[in-house]
């Protein structure tokens, strides 16, 4: 159930970077980011932020919790089955370091300790 890259909430102002190498960072300042998953069946699952820099998770309004993986000591998130929706979810996090184009998140079967990725994605 990896949700793949997520979209800047602020897209109305990245045209201007469009001619910009992609992994060049394109914002100064805190930046929100969207996704949308659809589940079938919900379960429950662990959302790993490795390769974000600071900031905050939201799944359908509810607060995950803050995220800081670099200084950790968390940087997988429990999600029970009841917070999402049999059908379209609502993923937000917002960025307050690092903000870039190619931020991923996804979601494993497994916490991650390590903070490196190192647990299979469902």
């Amino acid at each position: 159930m990896g949700l793949g890259l997520l979209t800047a909430i602020h897209d109305a102002t990245y045209g201007h970077y469009a001619d910009k190498d992609p992994h060049r960072k394109w914002t100064d300042g805190p930046t929100f980011y969207r996704g949308q998953l659809s589940v079938e069946k919900p379960a429950d699952t662990f959302l790993s932020v490795v390769g974000w820099s600071k900031g905050v998770a939201f799944l359908n309004g509810f607060n995950l919790g803050r995220y800081w993986p670099v200084k950790g000591p968390q940087c997988s998130y429990y999600i029970p089955a009841p917070l999402f929706y049999a059908g379209d979810n609502d993923l937000i996090l917002l960025e307050l370091d690092d903000p870039s184009t190619d931020l991923w998140v996804n979601f494993t079967e497994a916490p991650d300790y390590s903070c490196h990725g190192g647990v299979r994605s469902v």
